[in-house]
Parts: C-alpha cells; structure tokens; sequence
C-alpha cells in the first residue's frame, strides 16, 4: 500500500499495488470483489471542492514501485488532485518522496516541471526521520496487525484457512466483514492513524 498526506494532513488515497504474471499490460486481471473492502477517502488538495475518492490500483510482476508504475502513480493520480497546477507563481507543487525506483527519470521530471511540479526527494536511508507520512504509518501497522491477528485467530477457531489473500487486503487495512467467519472488524486502521487529527498533528510537531 502506499500511502501519503499534505501539509494540511489531509491523507491521500491509498494506493494498492498487486503483483501480475500478464505478459502484458492489457492482460493483466484484478479481482473485482477487492473493490467491495475498498472505502472512499474525503479531501480536497489542489480541487475547488471536497470530494470522496477511491483507492487506486496498479499492478506489475512483483507487485512493487519500479520506474513504469511510479510514474503512473505520479501522473494519473497525483496530478488530478491538483488540476490547476501550473509552473508560476502560485501554483507550483511540491510532490516530497522517498527515494527508490524511477524517481530519477528525467523524463518524467521534465514533465512534471511543466505543469508545475516539482519532485522533492528525501536523503536515501532516512525515510523513519525526513519522511513526514512515516510517523503515521508505524500506528497504522499496529492497527493493521490488530485486524489481522483478529481475523486469522477467527478463522483457526472456525477450522477455516488462514491464508488470506491479496484481493482481500482491503479488509484489514479498513474493517468489515470476512466472508468465511462473519467475522465484523470494526477498526479502520487506515482512517483510525491517517486521520486528520493524527496527520496534521504530527506534521505540526515535526516543526521547528
């Protein structure tokens, strides 16, 4: 999953990337059910108005961030939150990120920069401490590790398998109901640790 927020702490969509053996990209199948666990997301960012918007999905070999899909992440989903960035004063917009795959591409810098974006990279090996969204995202994985633990427990006492998988990850990362147990998990641990009180609030604390 990944995962961001801006200065004001407003979280940005999730973003689910599944790993594919399609030869191509045209071939590539995703589950539909995965978008029954899949929650919608209110924000605002660069738009006129507040909006409710959807996780967004990607999905390569390994199931990672290399070079081709970040810059599909960058430029599909980014960009629209921001639609009347430009490159003067005013409208420009900082997109500050770790370091990792394709963040290098000249191309997609260049590209960028044209419409007013401007990618800020963090010092390689210290994402715990320059990147802002890391402060939300080690609660988030104990609330993930609660639902998760809750839903395999369940299933062990049900005499139901334990193995879970990948479609259904938007079942622990925001609550609902197992289809195999019934089993109800309340707590979305996303919206619980991407919260505004808790994005703004850390990002108010990591100020001089």
């Amino acid at each position: 999953m990944i995962g961001g927020s801006n200065a004001l702490g407003e979280a940005l969509p999730p973003h689910f990337q599944f790993s594919s053996n399609a030869a191509s990209e045209e071939m590539v199948q995703i589950w539909t059910e995965a978008a029954f666990f899949f929650k919608r997301v209110v924000c605002k960012f660069g738009m006129k108005e507040e909006a409710s918007l959807c996780c967004t999905i990607g999905a390569n070999e390994k199931g990672g961030m290399d070079e081709v899909e970040f810059a599909k992440y960058v430029t599909i989903v980014l960009r629209k939150l921001y639609p009347d960035a430009a490159p003067e004063r005013g409208k420009w917009v900082i997109l500050k990120c770790d370091r990792g795959p394709g963040r290098m591409n000249l191309d997609l810098l260049a590209s960028l920069q044209l419409d007013g974006f401007h990618l800020f990279l963090g010092v390689p090996n210290t994402t715990a401490v320059t990147q802002e969204t890391d402060q939300n995202y080690c609660p988030f994985k104990g609330a993930y590790a609660r639902n998760l633990d809750a839903l395999v427990d369940e299933r062990i006492a049900q005499g139901k398998t334990t193995s879970i998988p990948a479609w259904m990850v938007g079942l622990v990362v925001f609550g609902g109901c197992d289809p195999e147990t019934k089993l109800e998990l309340p707590e979305s641990a996303f919206h619980a640790e991407f919260s505004h009180a808790n994005t703004h609030g850390k990002r108010s604390a990591l100020l001089p």
